[in-house]
């Protein structure tokens, strides 16, 4: 008999509650839709990939990706709406591998995104 899986998001918020003292978000977290894509550059070797955008928030912004990146890369996210192009300076702060062999990115945002770039990309 398959056993149920718990959903990733289940088990963060089932461990948070043991993090206190850990380093925490300081902005609201939004999904994006379905399908947002973007590219990744790695401005240090000029690499440019493909990656899904899964969430945002003021402060960061949550990628898949299939290769992994070191902790502390620096990053330039772009991401293109109806209305422009955005061009986003990060760097990565976590690399997790998922059970699709993708990997889950976190990047913090060296510049706050506004409430009316939010919307845009949103």
């Amino acid at each position: 008999m398959l056993e149920k899986a718990i959903p990733v998001e289940a088990e963060f918020t089932l461990l948070k509650k043991n993090m206190k003292g850990a380093k925490v978000r300081g902005a609201t977290r939004y999904r994006c839709a379905l399908a947002t894509l973007g590219r990744l550059v790695i401005p240090d070797t000029n690499v440019i990939c493909e990656v899904w955008i899964n969430n945002l928030s003021r402060k960061g912004v949550g990628l898949s990706i299939e290769t992994p990146l070191d902790d502390g890369t620096s990053v330039l996210i772009q991401v293109k709406t109806s209305a422009r192009m955005f061009r986003i300076p990060g760097r990565v702060v976590h690399c997790t591998p998922q059970a699709d062999n993708s990997w889950r990115i976190g990047c913090e945002l060296l510049d706050e995104l506004t409430p009316e770039m939010l919307d845009d990309l949103l």
